[in-house]
């Protein structure tokens, strides 16, 4: 794969049009995904290899070419949710090179147990960055919906999670 494609992750903004006190890209939150998926692996006892490492840790670089598309608007309604799917298989058809990072090939190549994990560490991520810019003050209600929304759709999926965020202190 072109290594322009990661280069660019550095200057996705993730949460475009949400007010933010620290800058938050899409490099940022890949790497912070993957740590967390190889440690809530390791703590539910999820046997994972490279293969996954690799698939999670390049799960959004089709954003370096459709920017940050937030999650309630790809999630808004089945029509938004087809919309984006079919928004991300044109722009495959062009970055064919990126197809196996599609949203549909990561969720045939990784183990359900892993996907399902994988998935939870991707909101984690998001409800860490948002937790810690409450800590800084931001409570703004695009802030406040983010963490709340996260809470909703993490908790109960994996015991493992579940605690480290009743203990998360920043």
């Amino acid at each position: 794969m072109d290594i322009s494609y990661y280069r660019k992750m550095r200057n996705v903004r993730r949460l475009t049009g949400n007010m933010m006190h620290r800058n938050y890209n899409l490099l940022e939150h890949s790497y912070m995904v993957v740590v967390l998926f190889m440690e809530f692996c390791r703590r539910e006892d999820i046997t994972i290899n490279l293969a996954c490492i690799d698939l999670v840790l390049h799960h959004d670089i089709v954003e370096t070419v459709t920017s940050d598309l937030p999650y309630p608007v790809k999630n808004y309604n089945t029509k938004t949710q087809t919309c984006w799917e079919e928004m991300e298989n044109e722009i495959l058809k062009e970055h064919p090179c990126l197809t196996r990072y599609s949203d549909a090939r990561i969720k045939q190549l990784l183990p359900t147990k892993a996907y399902e994990l994988f998935k939870v560490c991707d909101l984690l991520e998001l409800w860490i960055c948002m937790s810690e810019e409450v800590a800084l003050g931001n409570v703004s209600s695009d802030c406040m919906q983010v963490i709340h929304k996260c809470n909703e759709l993490i908790k109960g999926n994996f015991e493992s999670v579940d605690l480290f965020m009743s203990r998360y202190e920043i």
